[in-house]
């Protein structure tokens, strides 16, 4: 079943939607952060940090990240408390995607040693087990990404740099099916039960290990915690409407 999912997934990373819905500004307030975008099937776009210092930013201006959600656009789509969340309920599993961006340190507000984190969370109503599944996919500068995944670190490479870029956190328990440049997770839920994995990414391309050593070391509710002390530093992380595009810029 793992191998089918795995031809799924390959496909339908494909149809990755170009035109987001939603648009986030994480960094300092002199507009040098990077940009997020979030289209209504859960695809991730993100800007990296622009400045010209960085190691690598010519490689590595932008991903598209894919984390295989149901190949539609979410049955529900809110914001709350500055919080991004989209909604599927796909064959009796509810999942429930949320994205903010926080602080790499917990006093660092308005730096851009920042990152934006992604809980994937599912959710069995059944009274019967259920299959659920995620992926996992990169695109760089519009091709697919290889990547390797390293104490719980992604990692990419161009020439001989490497990039540590993702910190996951994977649940007990998840089948991970490891293929060079796709990961799809997989698990038989109980009924009425939960669970859910993070996914970090930091918005500068430089991030050394020790910096992903504490992303893979923070938990969500870390992560949460310092997101929602920062929106109290900052004065609150909005997002301003425009049309059908949702914008937040972070650090002002």
């Amino acid at each position: 079943m793992v191998s089918s999912n795995y031809k799924l997934f390959r496909l339908i990373f494909l149809l990755i939607i170009a035109c987001p819905i939603f648009i986030a500004r994480c960094g300092d307030d002199k507009g040098t952060g990077a940009g997020i975008s979030v289209n209504r099937k859960g695809e991730l776009e993100i800007i990296f940090s622009s400045d010209e210092k960085i190691r690598g930013a010519d490689f590595l201006s932008k991903a598209t990240f894919g984390f295989g959600m149901p190949q539609r656009a979410a049955d529900k789509v809110w914001v709350e408390n500055g919080v991004l969340s989209l909604q599927w309920n796909e064959k009796s599993i509810i999942y429930t995607m949320n994205i903010f961006c926080c602080p790499i340190e917990e006093n660092e507000f308005h730096s851009t040693r920042q990152a934006v984190i992604i809980r994937l969370h599912g959710e069995n109503t059944d009274v019967e087990y259920k299959d659920a599944h995620a992926g996992f996919l990169i695109l760089t500068n519009g091709k697919r990404a290889g990547f390797e995944f390293q104490e719980g670190v992604v990692q990419i490479k161009d020439g001989d740099r490497v990039f540590n870029l993702v910190a996951i956190e994977i649940p007990a328990g998840c089948h991970v099916d490891k293929k060079k440049d796709l990961f799809v997770f997989s698990g038989n839920m109980p009924p009425g039960t939960t669970g859910y994995m993070v996914f970090k990414i930091p918005v500068r391309v430089d991030s050394d290990f020790d910096t992903m050593s504490r992303l893979v070391n923070l938990d969500y509710e870390d992560c949460l915690n310092m997101f929602k002390k920062a929106c109290k530093t900052t004065g609150g992380q909005l997002w301003m409407e425009k049309g059908s595009v949702f914008y937040q810029k972070t650090g002002q």
